[in-house]
């Protein structure tokens, strides 16, 4: 899980961008989130960004991401569930068909499609999650499960993916495929995050 060695080098560049976020105007953080990004994107193309001899090395890309959720924290954007499905069946129909045309540059490499569908999931989550149809409760409870869930489903997908997909024509129907992917894959590894917080072994760690 190389995100989670990643992840320290950004936690040792946070003293250096609080100096600069509490120097600089919400306009100008814009600005250089959007710069790194961009930055990030354009430099993919010329190196892979996740074969670094050293994970921590690895940071620098993720800055634009980081700066970003920041911003976003503090911004009171609403963003409409009927708006959000919208841009998302757009960029669902992007990256299917920009995967057929440049393999691996639209799913991954910090493509703008990525980072596009990333913000507007946060916003969606920011400003409609006291509307999801569930307890304050039951969200809690899923949300103490994500770190578990995140580092089950690498071994979700590969069952999967050993398993062809279970017959399933993934590459012909990619505007279905990839969501439903998704949401399998997600449910799948927080159900098993959930019986493994049951047992004594794993109860204090997940």
């Amino acid at each position: 899980m190389w995100y989670l060695y990643m992840v320290w080098g950004l936690y040792l560049f946070t003293p250096f961008l609080r100096k600069i976020v509490k120097n600089s105007t919400r306009m100008e953080l814009l600005v250089l989130s959007i710069m790194l990004m961009l930055l990030s994107i354009v430099a993919t193309y010329f190196t892979d960004a996740h074969n670094q001899a050293f994970f921590l090395l690895m940071f620098p890309f993720f800055l634009g991401y980081y700066l970003a959720g920041y911003l976003i924290s503090i911004t009171d954007f609403y963003l409409s569930i009927p708006k959000f499905f919208l841009f998302l069946s757009v960029l669902i129909g992007i990256i299917a068909i920009g995967e057929r045309l440049l393999p691996g540059h639209f799913m991954y490499n910090f493509s703008i499609t990525m980072i596009t569908f990333s913000m507007l999931l946060m916003f969606l989550v920011k400003n409609n999650h006291k509307r999801i149809p569930f307890s304050h409760k039951l969200r809690e409870k899923l949300a103490s499960f994500s770190l578990g869930a995140y580092l089950i489903h690498p071994a979700v997908l590969a069952v999967i993916r050993k398993f062809d997909y279970f017959g399933f024509p993934m590459e012909r129907y990619l505007y279905l495929s990839i969501p439903l992917l998704v949401v399998i894959v997600t449910l799948v590894s927080l159900a098993i995050a959930y019986t493994l917080s049951k047992l004594p072994l794993f109860h204090k760690v997940i």
